[in-house]
């Protein structure tokens, strides 16, 4: 079988997209024939040992060179689509072309329905390549239920015998951890900036447990906003709550691994990639009462009303004056991270590549 695997996710340096598809490519790549990835140039930090290309003619520190640099990926993937030879295309990203460009079998993997179900953006029209994707695709997989099922409700169009659900796995543990911090700290990992993470409502939660205690908050990803740096002068936490920015791998393994908890008050996702990188660094979590994360974190974290300070504050509080109980969700945590395998997700993922194309005389290793 011959796969090919488009080049928007390896885009970036580093993303949590290109770190998922590096477990699925470096899994697959080993047992079949014939798979390759649509990348020039690549200096994706997962990428860049796995794959063979091209050295940067420039470095890219501007947004013409960059621009210069995105027109170059696009033209080989079209080449690759056009001239190429291969049984199916895996896009990477929901704003591929490859419907314009291909008649072979096309795969999407979905992560969420957010764009969507916030109307962000007008998404029908900033996300028509995702729409008309999802719609003509071969196959669609989700991560999630809870994301197969909202999509099922948007694209109504879709038959639900092509769209599957294939759990994300967990990463390796760090085996070295370090804590650079001197002082007891929440965690809020990930983008805060869009109505849905409850991110203001968070920080107006936790004010009066940071105020009345040594503890801090420490949040990665960007810098704040404005209104959230208002925000945190209005409660008088600016010397609480601290930003590390966007870190290693290595890094944020630490940061969960000395936490006293990692704090999810999202209103909706499609799917939790820190639940499970709180689980394999062995860190208690307090989560939104939410589908998703149900589905996710099972009996293995403390779940709050996103809905509500009080109830934020309390679950909280109860963990951190609970020794006992934090330890608990750890185990459970351990336990429930055996769900979400990379091994089984890629031979899941080949399985659904298998029925769309015929089986060949020399099958692959799967």
């Amino acid at each position: 079988m011959k796969i090919l695997y488009t080049h928007e996710a390896l885009m970036k340096s580093a993303s949590r997209l290109s770190r998922f598809y590096y477990e699925i490519v470096s899994r697959m790549k080993h047992n079949v024939d014939g798979l390759h990835v649509c990348k020039l140039f690549t200096t994706n930090t997962y990428f860049k040992s796995l794959i063979k290309c091209l050295p940067l003619p420039f470095t890219p520190d501007s947004a013409r060179k960059s621009y210069i640099i995105e027109q170059l990926e696009h033209f080989n993937t079209y080449l690759n689509l056009k001239f190429r030879r291969y049984d199916l295309v895996h896009v990477t990203d929901d704003k591929s072309d490859a419907l314009r460009w291909t008649k072979k079998p096309i795969v999407i993997t979905i992560h969420d329905v957010i764009a969507e179900k916030y109307n962000i953006s007008d998404w029908r029209q900033r996300y028509a390549p995702r729409h008309e994707l999802i719609n003509n695709a071969a196959h669609v997989i989700c991560i999630s239920e809870t994301t197969r099922t909202d999509l099922l409700k948007i694209y109504d169009k879709v038959n639900p015998r092509n769209v599957s659900v294939i759990y994300p796995g967990c990463c390796n543990q760090c085996v070295s951890y370090e804590n650079k911090y001197n002082f007891d700290y929440l965690l809020y990992v990930g983008s805060r900036r869009v109505e849905y993470k409850n991110f203001s409502r968070f920080i107006r939660a936790i004010a009066p447990i940071l105020s009345n205690s040594k503890l801090k908050l420490i949040c990665t990803g960007s810098p704040f906003t404005d209104d959230e740096l208002s925000l945190i002068k209005q409660y008088d936490l600016y010397n609480s709550v601290v930003n590390v920015g966007y870190i290693s791998d290595d890094a944020l393994a630490s940061l969960y691994h000395f936490a006293k908890i990692f704090v999810y008050p999202s209103k909706y996702e499609g799917f939790a990639d820190q639940i499970l990188e709180a689980y394999t660094n062995e860190c208690p979590i307090a989560v939104s009462d939410i589908a998703c994360f149900h589905e996710i974190a099972g009996d293995a974290a403390a779940f709050f009303n996103p809905e509500s300070e009080e109830s934020i504050r309390n679950c909280i509080q109860y963990i951190l004056s609970t020794p006992t109980y934090a330890e608990e969700l750890i185990k459970r945590g351990n336990e429930r991270k055996k769900m979400f395998s990379w091994d089984v997700a890629t031979q899941r993922t080949y399985e659904v590549y298998r029925r769309l194309v015929p089986a060949r005389k020399r099958p692959n290793r799967y």
